[in-house]
C-alpha cells in the first residue's frame, strides 16, 4: 500500500494486467488477441522510442506522453557496490487532457474517489 500526504496508508486501486487489457480490447474491437497484442507492443515501443529521442507523443483528445528530467542525488545508504550517488535520469510521464480528467471524475463520482479529491 502507498501512503497519502499525511502518511496514512491508502488502498491501491485494482490493476488490469497487460494480458487482460489486450483481451478486453480484442473483445471490444472484435479483433484477434494476437493482432491486438502486436499493436499494443508496437504502440509501447513507439512511445518509448520517440520519447527517449525527445519527442512528446500526443493522442489528440486523450493526452500526451513525455519525459521529465530529474537531477541526480546522494543516497542515504550505499549500494552493495559502494555507490552513494544517483546520476541525473529521465522518467516517462503521462498527462491526460482536461476533458478526459473531467470524464473520469464524472464517471467515478466523488464517493468513490476520495484520494483523487484529497490531492487537489
Amino acid at each position: 500500500m502507498g501512503k497519502d500526504s499525511s502518511g496514512t496508508a491508502k488502498p491501491r486501486a485494482p490493476r488490469v494486467s497487460r494480458r487482460e487489457f489486450v483481451q478486453r480490447i480484442a473483445r471490444r474491437t472484435n479483433q484477434p488477441v494476437d493482432g491486438v497484442q502486436q499493436v499494443y507492443d508496437a504502440m509501447v515501443a513507439e512511445i518509448i522510442e520517440l520519447t527517449t529521442k525527445g519527442y512528446n507523443v500526443t493522442f489528440t483528445g486523450f493526452g500526451r506522453f513525455y519525459t521529465q528530467p530529474h537531477k541526480g542525488h546522494r543516497v542515504r545508504f550505499a549500494d552493495p557496490d559502494g555507490t552513494t550517488e544517483v546520476p541525473d535520469y529521465m522518467t516517462l510521464k503521462f498527462s491526460a487532457t482536461s476533458a478526459i480528467n473531467k470524464q473520469i471524475k464524472e464517471a467515478v463520482g466523488v464517493e468513490k474517489a476520495p484520494r483523487l479529491l484529497a490531492e487537489k
